[in-house]
């Protein structure tokens, strides 16, 4: 398969993140890790937020509480929160395609 996307950034997907978009992103090109992979499961937000940022990935989540927290200063390589009306894969799938160009910025609200 031939790689759609070439670019530098890696995401990590909370808990609630579909793995089966992960793994499509992956196949794209894109470095995406998921929470269950890395058996991060029911780990707390502030700690997942930690992760992502000591291991260089913006979080993909569609908690809004990430969102509370970078602007309370939190320090983290990136946030995509994305309203629950991307639920569905495919939509989901080209909305984060499409962001995904773009030079990573501090959050990125999908709406």
């Amino acid at each position: 398969m031939t790689k759609l996307v070439e670019n530098d950034i890696r995401l990590f997907f909370d808990e609630n993140m579909p793995v089966a978009v992960a793994k499509r992103l992956n196949k794209l090109g894109i470095d995406t890790v998921t929470t269950p992979a890395l058996k991060r499961l029911g780990q707390s937000d502030p700690n997942q937020l930690d992760f992502a940022r000591a291991s260089g990935r913006v979080l993909c989540t569609y908690d809004k509480d990430y969102i509370r927290m970078a602007s309370q200063g939190i320090s983290h390589a990136g946030i995509v929160f994305i309203p629950g009306v991307y639920r569905d894969y495919g939509v989901l799938l080209r909305t984060l395609l499409n962001s995904s160009g773009f030079t990573r910025p501090p959050i990125w609200r999908i709406v």
